[in-house]
């Protein structure tokens, strides 16, 4: 999981060559099956892991939308009230408030700078 997390490797060659350095014998299918076996995906173009869930509840996306003022955060279903309250008791930086659907958070700024503090909150990438 170290590796992954670096946030390097965009192949699953680029991960059987760096094993191989540290003294790992892997092939590319056994490192295929471990990557799904362990919830490991690409986003944007490189391996991640699983992301943890903010207290208890699951991200599924995170997109930015119109000016770049306003989030939409995608949840499981029933999530979303939970995950909003959470938004909103995390007091972050220049998040003005939260409105929760079923599985649909919408979040808005005070500028499209402020998506970062949400980000790093929710532990996910963003993208426009």
């Amino acid at each position: 999981m170290k590796l992954i997390r670096s946030g390097k490797y965009n192949t699953q060659g680029a991960l059987v060559a760096q094993l191989s350095s540290q003294g790992f014998d892997v092939n590319q299918g056994t490192v295929s099956r471990e990557l799904r076996a362990r919830g490991i995906r690409k986003e944007n173009g490189v391996y991640i892991g699983p992301r943890e869930p903010v207290k208890g509840v699951p991200v599924y996306s995170l997109q930015m939308a119109g000016s770049g003022c306003l989030a939409v955060v995608k949840t499981a279903p029933a999530f979303a009230p939970m995950l909003g309250q959470t938004i909103d008791d995390a007091k972050l930086p220049g998040v003005l408030g939260t409105v929760s659907g079923d599985d649909t958070v919408f979040v808005a700024f005070r500028n499209s700078e402020d998506v970062a503090s949400l980000s790093t909150f929710l532990g996910v990438r963003w993208s426009d």
